[in-house]
């Protein structure tokens, strides 16, 4: 009998395959049974580490969200903001349901009404004050006067006075302008004085307050439209003088006795007496564009009242600083100041310069100053353009037709200045000489040395004779100012206005808003979220490097 011990099958009794493992543990089947007992363990931690991390997360934004609504709830009922307690409060649904109406509904007007108040200010409108104020003394202004008769009976030549008389009779008019147009300027600039009225003829008497006046006190300068003109107390070469008046009325202003010398009127002159410009001192004069029509036979009385406009530069107008800017017209050089109407007529006649090489004679002529203003240098200086030559003619013709049609870009490179000073006027006549100071009148003008040619003093004084006075009728001095009607400061007032009125809001809720917003909501809760996914991610790391 063998005594060996035969363990085969003790062996295959207590032992079982992996199948009876696998069926026992419940895990799938594999071809490998090493493989499959490793998978079981990795697969098990994995398993209960992904559902940690979904556990955690889904309580990261419970908690968020917790978080953040009892930051708005805590804002609510800390915030200076009216009715955002309520709306947020503990009280019944209703209730907050209704304030929180309230609420939204006043922040969409609050926020209409701002963008409405940010839109006026962007457009920058501008208010106007009108303010009075009495004046001690005023400075007297620039009289300018014209004889409305443009070229003298005896200077005229028999076959101008006949084509005159005959486009009189057919009442044509344009004819008529036409004719003394091309005879003054066919006529050369030193001798187109000479054609019209002189100031030492015109002038019998010249009296401002008590103070006697003479031609020496007035300056010359020639206009095409109104032939000779005279100013007084303008920019004086001669005498120079400031005439101020100390009080108002007759007495204390200027005081002219003028012969408009209607037997030399030319036969197509239907009106007789002078023009009158009352304006700035240094403002060139134009008195075809404005002025007043004094008839001779009366005695005229014209009574001032000076206002001072005071306009807004860019971004609230257009108006030009006359100090700061340096742009000169083609007055600057004669030493008269800046006008919209003086800078528009050089527009003109830079225009003129520069497609006709010549000038308009109705317009002064600096050679130097066209030429410094269009860049263009003639060479043998700068001539009058000719009538008689019909190239000239068509050429100035056009310019005309673009400048009266606002072709040239005048009026745009013309604004007015911020710093303007008008005269208003009211004028009164009164019948002159009266019956019992005829014969005083007559024996004045006598004395004067001028009436050497008058034989018939009632016919004079009722065709020729015109008394002028002009003066201040108030010391009231006016001034027109342009403001900016919504300032920095009043913009945030009336802006603060509609939030506080509406919202409760000011600058203090504001800044709890941003707080809340940037340091609770972005600073807090961000980082909190953060620093959390932060620390998901290194606990998941440490457990893998111990797996």
């Amino acid at each position: 009998m063998d005594n060996r011990l035969d363990t085969s099958p003790v062996y295959r009794r207590n032992s079982f395959n992996m199948a009876d493992r696998k069926s026992a543990f419940g895990l799938p089947e594999t071809n490998s049974d090493s493989n499959s007992a490793e998978n079981f363990h990795v697969g098990n931690s994995n398993t209960i580490r992904d559902e940690t991390s979904a556990s955690q997360k889904s309580k990261g934004k419970q908690q968020q969200r917790s978080s953040f609504w009892e930051l708005v709830k805590n804002f609510g009922e800390t915030t200076s903001m009216h009715g955002l307690s309520h709306a947020l409060g503990d009280g019944p649904i209703w209730r907050r349901l209704f304030w929180g109406a309230l609420v939204l509904g006043f922040a969409v007007w609050a926020h209409y009404n701002v963008i409405k108040i940010i839109q006026d200010y962007q457009s920058r409108p501008v208010l106007t004050s009108v303010t009075s104020e009495f004046q001690n003394k005023m400075p007297f202004p620039a009289v300018t006067f014209c004889n409305i008769n443009r070229v003298r009976r005896s200077k005229a030549s028999s076959s101008l006075l006949d084509d005159l008389k005959y486009n009189a009779e057919e009442g044509s008019r344009d004819s008529v302008s036409n004719l003394l147009d091309s005879a003054l300027r066919s006529t050369s600039p030193d001798k187109q004085a000479g054609l019209g009225h002189q100031l030492q003829d015109m002038l019998f008497g010249c009296y401002f307050g008590l103070e006697k006046c003479n031609v020496q006190n007035f300056t010359y300068n020639f206009n095409l439209n109104q032939g000779n003109c005279y100013t007084f107390a303008g920019i004086q070469y001669e005498i120079r003088k400031d005439w101020t008046s100390l009080k108002a009325g007759p007495l204390n202003g200027l005081r002219l006795e003028l012969n408009a010398e209607t037997d030399e009127y030319l036969p197509s002159s239907t009106v007789g007496g002078f023009k009158v410009l009352i304006h700035d001192n240094k403002e060139y004069p134009f008195p075809e564009d404005g002025g007043l029509v004094v008839a001779p036979g009366f005695y005229t009385s014209i009574g001032i009242k000076k206002t001072n406009i005071k306009r807004l530069s860019a971004p609230f107008g257009s108006c030009l600083d006359t100090q700061a800017n340096t742009t000169k017209n083609l007055f600057s050089d004669e030493g008269f100041g800046y006008s919209r109407n003086g800078c528009q007529k050089s527009c003109f006649q830079e225009f003129v310069y520069r497609n006709c090489s010549c000038c308009d004679s109705g317009y002064p002529c600096n050679g130097d100053a066209l030429a410094k203003a269009t860049g263009k240098k003639i060479a043998g200086g700068v001539r009058w353009c000719n009538s008689s030559n019909f190239k000239d003619v068509d050429c100035m013709d056009g310019a005309q037709v673009l400048f009266i049609e606002n072709k040239l870009g005048c009026s745009d490179a013309c604004p007015p200045a911020c710093d303007q000073s008008t005269f208003t006027t009211s004028v009164s006549t009164g019948l002159f000489p009266t019956q019992p100071s005829f014969n005083t009148t007559v024996s004045r003008i006598q004395k004067s040395g001028k009436a050497a040619n008058i034989s018939d003093f009632n016919s004079f004084l009722v065709s020729s004779y015109v008394v002028l006075e002009i003066f201040y009728d108030s010391f009231i001095l006016e001034t027109v100012s342009s403001e900016p009607a919504y300032t920095w400061n009043k913009l945030l007032g009336d802006i603060g206005g509609q939030l506080g009125l509406l919202l409760g809001f000011s600058i203090l809720t504001a800044v709890e808003i941003v707080e809340l917003l940037a340091v609770d909501i972005g600073w807090g809760l961000g980082l909190a979220s953060l620093f959390k996914k932060r620390n998901g991610k290194a606990v998941a790391h440490r457990e893998d490097d111990k797996d």
